[in-house]
């Protein structure tokens, strides 16, 4: 028998494709559960037109992600540590700062995001990077103060 798979399923195959499985198989695990449907011309339409919506829900997001990165870019954190007279830190500032600092400016931004090539352990003013999505990288500057 011919399914038309509505979701991803590790032995069948991705979501989309008609692939041939027995009838039972179809009748009593796939179709319930709403994994496939049979192979139908309105089936079809159905899928391509959940693709489409789909893809344009991916694209808005994508879009939302790069104008927060646009305004990511715009701003500038203030950590506050504290410091020696030199400006050499008693600590360091890693990404779990910097991401809690950009929470309080309104970016919710995860900590592994962090882009640090090593953690900050003097005053002065830092370039960020943060890694939004996997093509989206926003450069942010850090402004790291004496307590």
């Amino acid at each position: 028998m011919q399914i038309l798979l509505r979701k991803d399923h590790e032995s069948l195959g991705k979501a989309g494709e008609v692939v041939n499985v027995s009838t039972g198989f179809a009748r009593n695990y796939l179709f319930p559960r709403k994994i496939a449907t049979p192979v139908t011309a309105d089936n079809l339409q159905r899928l391509e037109a959940e693709k489409r919506r789909a893809q344009r829900e991916a694209e808005k997001r994508h879009q939302a992600i790069v104008e927060a990165g646009k305004r990511l870019e715009a701003i500038s954190c203030t950590i506050a540590a504290q410091a020696t007279e030199t400006g050499t830190l008693f600590g360091s500032v890693g990404a779990a700062q910097i991401a809690a600092a950009l929470r309080q400016e309104g970016f919710e931004v995860p900590e592994d995001a962090v882009r640090l090539e090593h953690p900050i352990k003097e005053t002065g003013v830092y370039a960020i990077e943060i890694q939004l999505a996997p093509d989206v990288v926003a450069a942010t500057r850090i402004w790291v103060v004496a307590d």
